[in-house]
């Protein structure tokens, strides 16, 4: 699968307190480019923080997150998700950090996944 991100409606290294699948200004984390990569539909995205919980996903109808972004990392486990690949993309989507240093570590995340992911300013094609 390849995931575009468009730098021009990326919410990025602003912290996480105003951070959203996609905001009311359009602009997106990077789970939520990803969420409409897989298809999930777009009142499943807007205004909200994190991809839902599988078991929570699939009663409201979003069940399209795939797995991996559920599981565990490095052995550790939290019953709250907080040691999940959804929570190190968004921890590493918002944090200060330059702008190389996100986008290589983001792309290793999704790429340890069979994600190969492209970053692009508006004007560019993929």
């Amino acid at each position: 699968m390849k995931l575009v991100i468009d730098r021009s409606k990326w919410y990025r290294g602003r912290g996480g307190a105003d951070s959203r699948l996609e905001r009311s200004d359009g602009q997106m984390c990077c789970l939520g480019f990803f969420g409409v990569a897989c298809g999930v539909a777009p009142e499943h995205l807007k205004g909200i923080a994190y991809p839902r919980l599988p078991s929570v996903a699939h009663r409201s109808g979003d069940a399209k997150w795939p797995g991996w972004l559920f599981e565990e990392v490095d052995g550790l486990r939290s019953h709250l998700g907080l040691n999940d690949n959804r929570t190190r993309l968004a921890k590493l989507n918002d944090s200060v950090v330059g702008a190389d240093e996100r986008e290589r570590a983001i792309a290793a995340i999704f790429a340890e996944h069979g994600v190969e992911v492209v970053f692009v300013d508006s004007a560019e094609e993929p």
